[in-house]
């Protein structure tokens, strides 16, 4: 990564915050992905997002938000939910995972950032038939959500074809 010019301050901050990695993109500053703020120049600075309203990045929470048309994230989870067969697990990328909007999880739903990243989502789902049906698929996060559109229409796919055979072994059976 080039030196960019800026405000000593600025870059003085985003130089203490970065020395084991980036605060958002969580890479080594080395590798940051995070894009030059228009207005002060910091690259990989929160405040950046929340102050000179910096677009978060393309696998943000907020990305994510807008893919689903739905915000914030706890009410975008909870939507999810309640009107779909398939849960989505959420795995940030320093780790952290986020299933739903229950209650055990509101508040650090609450506490995530519209910039932070999302590392890759679970697509999940069982039958719902007594059965020990289960799916599950592994996503990249981000680059329009269109591979976790793909994972959640093979997740359908998937539970059409269990309960198709199901039926057929009921005929059999009777």
């Amino acid at each position: 990564m080039t030196r960019i010019e800026c405000p000593s301050e600025a870059w003085d901050r985003y130089v203490t915050q970065h020395e084991e990695g980036c605060e958002v993109c969580l890479n080594h500053i080395d590798s940051c992905e995070c894009p030059e703020c228009p207005k002060c120049g910091g690259v990989g600075d929160s405040d950046c997002y929340e102050k000179h309203d910096l677009e978060p990045a393309h696998d943000s929470v907020a990305s994510f938000c807008d893919w689903v048309g739905v915000s914030p994230i706890r009410s975008c989870l909870k939507a999810i939910d309640s009107y779909d067969d398939d849960g989505l697990v959420l795995v940030m990328r320093d780790g952290r995972s986020l299933h739903s909007a229950s209650d055990k999880e509101v508040k650090y739903s609450e506490e995530l950032k519209p910039w932070e990243r999302i590392g890759r989502v679970i697509v999940t789902g069982i039958a719902w038939d007594d059965s020990d049906w289960e799916y599950e698929e592994v996503v990249d996060a981000g680059n329009g959500w269109s591979a976790l559109e793909q994972a959640r229409d093979n997740f359908k796919d998937a539970l059409e074809k269990h309960r198709l055979l199901t039926e057929m072994e009921v005929q059999d059976e009777g």
